[in-house]
């Protein structure tokens, strides 16, 4: 019987797995190998650290995050409606993120990144106050996420959290910026 190869792509695949099973806090290298079946060696063959491994997993996350939810993201509404999206369809990551201390910086650097790119934000606001404004978005794409329920549909959501940041951002930037597109 040929034994299975482990490389790379298996081990980033299997920490995966695990970290959306039993969230960011249980990859370790024992637990990763215990979760393949594998001893720890081909761990640490493919990645020097565990260090290294979480930054792949990270960069492989924050990839798909942005090819997934963000790819046509020119508006502060289709930025909202990808976070919103991200969080309610890959619920187990995204509150893996949040539990994690080291995950909710990297994860919230990244959203800020990607907030920054939005050409509404670039072109409108006061660099001092984009900060601000990103946490009011953050902040209520959270509760909204949190608040769903069985009583108040998608939509309504969805139409709850675009009247909010069009009220909280409207003064700053002006009603050019909340364009119909989607």
């Amino acid at each position: 019987m040929r034994k299975k190869k482990y490389d790379k792509t298996l081990i980033l695949e299997g920490a995966y797995q695990l970290a959306i099973k039993s969230g960011f806090d249980s990859l370790t290298a024992r637990g990763l190998a215990q979760e393949l079946d594998i001893s720890t060696q081909p761990i640490y063959l493919s990645f020097k650290t565990m260090d290294a491994l979480k930054e792949a997993l990270s960069e492989k996350l924050f990839y798909e995050i942005k090819e997934n939810y963000f790819k046509n993201c020119d508006t502060i509404q289709q930025y909202a409606w990808g976070c919103y999206r991200f969080s309610v369809e890959k619920r187990e990551i995204y509150f893996s993120f949040l539990t994690n201390k080291e995950m909710i910086v990297s994860f919230n650097q990244y959203l800020y990144q990607l907030f920054c790119e939005i050409p509404e934000i670039k072109n409108s606001l006061e660099k001092k106050n984009v900060p601000v404004y990103f946490a009011k978005v953050t902040v209520l794409i959270s509760s909204l996420v949190f608040l769903e329920s069985e009583y108040i549909s998608e939509k309504e959501l969805y139409e709850e959290l675009i009247k909010s940041i069009k009220r909280d951002l409207s003064n700053e930037v002006g009603s050019e910026v909340f364009s119909s597109k989607n």
